[in-house]
């Protein structure tokens, strides 16, 4: 969670924690969707941050989406999302050849 909250944190300007929808992993991939709250556990106000324009105008999620892949003993951020509208995942499954299994379960 750490390795994920530094880019979060960075783009919404704040410290973040994460309540957490879906964590998954293969042991070398990891996905990781969650929604962003403060440090004190309270939702975070998106008016308050960067995407405030966007969340005004109802074109985000209030989710963040995160791929991590391991190296070595230490997980590293291939890429992230935050407040998608769609299901972004998709992209990663064809970009990084990944089972839709990492992502989705029924």
């Amino acid at each position: 969670m750490d390795v994920a909250r530094v880019p979060i944190s960075r783009d919404l300007g704040t410290r973040v924690i994460f309540v957490v929808e879906t964590l998954r992993t293969d042991g070398l991939w990891t996905y990781l969707q969650a929604v962003p709250h403060t440090p004190d556990g309270a939702p975070l106000n998106w008016l308050q941050t960067p995407m405030a324009e966007d969340w005004r105008a109802g074109i985000m999620s209030d989710v963040v989406m995160v791929l991590l892949r391991k190296n070595g003993p230490h997980w590293q951020i291939i890429d992230y999302v935050i407040g998608p509208t769609d299901v972004f995942w998709y992209e990663w499954i064809d970009q990084f050849g990944l089972p839709e299994a990492l992502f989705y379960q029924p």
